[in-house]
C-alpha cells in the first residue's frame, strides 16, 4: 500500500475533522522497526544468538487496524512480517517471521497535538530459518510511544516495544522431536497513522447557548400568553 496515497487520502478527509482520537474511530497504522535487538535461544539445538538490526524494516514491518471503544481506549489487531539475513562463519542464512496479535492501547493527552500511548499485545508467531527449521510460539509484548498529530486525523508515531515468546517449539528438518525455543525482541519503531470516522463532539459552550436560547424563547412566549 503506497504511503503517498494513504497520506493524501487522510489529508483530504481531515479538513473538517475534530482532533483524534475520538470514540468510534477506526485507526489504521503502518509501522516499521528502525532499530532492533533480538535474543534467540534453542536449548536442545545449542543455538544461542544475539542480533542487532539497523535501518527501516530491519526488524520487520506491519499493519494494524484498531477501533476506539472510548476516546482514549483502542482495541485492534496487528499483522507483522520481517526478514533478515544472518551472517555466520560458513554461509549467509535468510530468516523470516510472521506474527499476528491482538492489542490494547491507551492514549494520554500531553498537548493539543501530542499523545502518549501505552500498549499491551498477545499473539502467535511463526519463524522460518532458511527452510531448514521452523519455530512457532505464542508471545506477549508491551510498548510505549508518542503520537504527533500533523493534522486532526493523521499522526506520526515513534516508540519502544518489547516482546517475548512463551513455550515455543523449534522443529529442524531431519530431526525427530521438537526443541524448546525462546526469543526476545526490543525494537525502536516508527509509524504513520490515519484515524477514520468517529462521532463529532458537541462544543459545551455552543450546547449551553442553545439550551439558554430555548429557555429564553419559552419565557417570552409565556409572557405573551399571560397578557
Amino acid at each position: 500500500m503506497p504511503l503517498p496515497i494513504l497520506l493524501t487520502a487522510a489529508l483530504l478527509a481531515s479538513s473538517t475533522a475534530d482532533a483524534a482520537p475520538r470514540r468510534d474511530q477506526v485507526h489504521v497504522q503502518l509501522q516499521t522497526s528502525v532499530l532492533g535487538r533480538e535474543t534467540l535461544r534453542v536449548e536442545e539445538a545449542d543455538l544461542d544468538r544475539r542480533t542487532t538490526r539497523l535501518g527501516p524494516g530491519a526488524g520487520g514491518a506491519g499493519i494494524a487496524v484498531g477501533y476506539h471503544i472510548k476516546a482514549p481506549s483502542e482495541v485492534g489487531a496487528r499483522l507483522e512480517f520481517g526478514q533478515v539475513t544472518v551472517h555466520d562463519d560458513v554461509e549467509d542464512r535468510r530468516e523470516s517471521h510472521l506474527a499476528l496479535g491482538a492489542y490494547y492501547t491507551h492514549y494520554f493527552r500531553l498537548d493539543k497535538a501530542l499523545r502518549a500511548t501505552a500498549t499491551g499485545i498477545v499473539g502467535l508467531e511463526r519463524a522460518d530459518f532458511d527452510g531448514d527449521a521452523q519455530a512457532r510460539a505464542p508471545f506477549v509484548g508491551v510498548g510505549g510511544g508518542v503520537h504527533w498529530f500533523a493534522t486532526p486525523r493523521t499522526s506520526l508515531s515513534t516508540g519502544l516495544e518489547l516482546s517475548h515468546t512463551l513455550a515455543g517449539r523449534y522443529d529442524a528438518d531431519g530431526v525427530e522431536g521438537s526443541s524448546r525455543y525462546s526469543a526476545m525482541d526490543v525494537a525502536l519503531v516508527g509509524g504513520v497513522n490515519v484515524f477514520l470516522g468517529g462521532k463529532k463532539t458537541r462544543h459545551p459552550k455552543a450546547a449551553s447557548k442553545k439550551r439558554g436560547g430555548k429557555k429564553g424563547a419559552g419565557k417570552k412566549g409565556g409572557a405573551k400568553g399571560h397578557r
